[in-house]
C-alpha cells in the first residue's frame, strides 16, 4: 500500500498534459512523467475522474497501509 500510494503521488506531481497524446498536437516526444507513459495516463485517469481530490487518494493508500501494518495484534482468547 505504502508503495502505491507513492507511485500514485509521484505520477499526480509530475503530471504534464502535454505527455498526453489526445490532448495535444504533436505530443512531446518523451513523457515528463516520472514513470513515463503509464504514469502520465494513470495521473490523467486519475485527475480527469476525482478533480482535485485524487490528491487525498495516495492519503487514504497511506493511511489504509499503515492501519494494516501498525494495528495491534487481536488476542485469541
Amino acid at each position: 500500500m505504502f508503495a502505491m500510494s507513492l507511485v500514485l503521488l509521484l505520477s499526480l506531481l509530475t503530471f504534464d498534459w502535454h505527455d498526453i497524446f489526445v490532448l495535444c498536437d504533436p505530443p512531446s516526444e518523451h513523457a515528463h512523467n516520472c514513470f513515463g507513459p503509464v504514469g502520465a495516463w494513470l495521473a490523467y485517469i486519475i485527475l480527469w475522474t476525482f478533480g482535485f481530490t485524487a490528491y487525498l487518494i495516495p492519503l487514504w493508500f497511506a493511511l489504509y497501509g499503515g492501519l494494516l501494518v501498525f494495528r495491534p495484534e487481536e488476542v485469541l482468547w
